[in-house]
């Protein structure tokens, strides 16, 4: 079965097998779900890995999606951490949005205008370095949006952010020490740091880091969500020692089925985050560099 049959089957199950409107309310994570499975049968009959080897010559990575699993918090080390961060009141807890009888695109609106953006409790000026305590996110092989519960993810985590903050012509910041891993009694960190315009990128690794102001990334769970096609994500940017957070930012992701692609494994998505920038330059305007 083809990419083509496979799209024409998923758009079947979805509209075809119930009177017009029946499953207009059906919450998108089901739809996703009964597509999913879809694919996987496409999978099995051709024995792409993981469900058979791969053919001499060709490296089939189409149906690795089967392989992973939803993300929990704790997942790493990193992500542990990330989690064990208390936001200040009433940002601790979660707004009741969620109303019996939504649908999937109402409850990802209602989440937006309730929980979505930034908040800066305090500023620091003339930073000279700062901190990423979790590694940017790495999505594997074979990931796809339909599986998107199986990723904690954050808005533009997936970058390496020493080419924002280091790099001319617009980084900033004398150095960025970014975790490697949180596992053992000492992390071990990368130090990017750039002396001179003309000089190149200068890495190091040290488990002794410098900085004393640092971001974190981690996903956002709420009531309802996988049902519904939802992620969250919050960057938070705080300092070190004593230990204060200083701001963070928040923002949700919502899939649907796309019935114009060809592929039914990437369905459209969309986002929302009530920010005024993005998160590299959120993370620059509470924590102000020391260089201009």
């Amino acid at each position: 079965m083809n990419a083509f049959r496979a799209c024409a089957l998923t758009l079947l199950l979805i509209t075809g097998c119930a009177g017009p409107g029946l499953l207009a309310s059906e919450p998108m994570g089901k739809q996703l779900e009964r597509a999913l499975e879809e694919i996987k049968k496409d999978c099995i009959e051709r024995g792409a890995p993981p469900f058979g080897e791969n053919r001499p010559g060709r490296f089939d990575t189409s149906c690795l999606m089967f392989t992973l699993k939803p993300w929990e918090p704790g997942d790493t080390p990193e992500s542990a951490f990330a989690h064990s961060i208390k936001l200040p009141p009433p940002h601790d807890k979660p707004k009741d949005v969620y109303k019996p009888g939504m649908s999937s695109e109402e409850y990802f609106k209602a989440l937006c205008e309730a929980e979505a953006g930034e908040w800066v409790f305090r500023r620091v000026e003339g930073v000279k370095g700062i901190r990423q305590e979790r590694p940017k996110l790495q999505f594997p092989l074979g990931y796809s949006g339909i599986v998107f519960s199986t990723s904690e993810k954050a808005h533009y985590m997936d970058s390496d952010m020493y080419g924002y903050y280091i790099e001319p012509p617009v980084g900033r910041y004398s150095f960025l020490e970014v975790v490697e891993s949180k596992a053992g009694a000492i992390p071990q960190y990368v130090r990017y740091s750039q002396p001179s315009l003309t000089a190149g990128l200068k890495t190091e690794r040290t488990h002794a880091p410098q900085a004393n102001y640092a971001f974190v990334w981690r996903g956002v769970r709420r009531p309802q969500d996988r049902e519904h096609a939802i992620d969250g994500f919050e960057i938070i940017v705080y300092q070190i020692t004593p230990f204060e957070v200083l701001a963070f930012e928040r923002g949700f992701g919502y899939r649907a089925i796309n019935s114009s692609t060809k592929d039914p494994r990437t369905p459209r998505g969309s986002g929302c985050t009530g920010s005024k920038s993005t998160p590299p330059k959120f993370i620059e305007n509470v924590l102000t560099p020391s260089q201009n």
